[in-house]
């Protein structure tokens, strides 16, 4: 569920008396987390990707060029 979504429901659920202002805030502020999180864990994971193709950059011209065989 999105974090808009989550943000529905709980409003959704505060006006139908089906929950508390004070769930509907810990509702929110959970999914701001979660957010936030997946933010987190996507740019360590690009990052990671960038680390790696930099180490093959940094192997390859240590290397130099590729011998061409015929």
């Amino acid at each position: 569920m999105s974090f808009g979504d989550t943000v529905r429901v709980a409003v959704r659920s505060l006006q139908g008396n089906l929950i508390t202002q004070d769930e509907a805030i810990e509702t929110i502020i959970d999914a701001a987390h979660n957010l936030c999180v997946d933010c987190e864990n996507e740019t360590r994971n690009n990052l990671k990707l960038a680390m790696a193709t930099l180490e093959r950059a940094v192997e390859d011209e240590r290397r130099g060029p590729a011998e061409v065989t015929d």
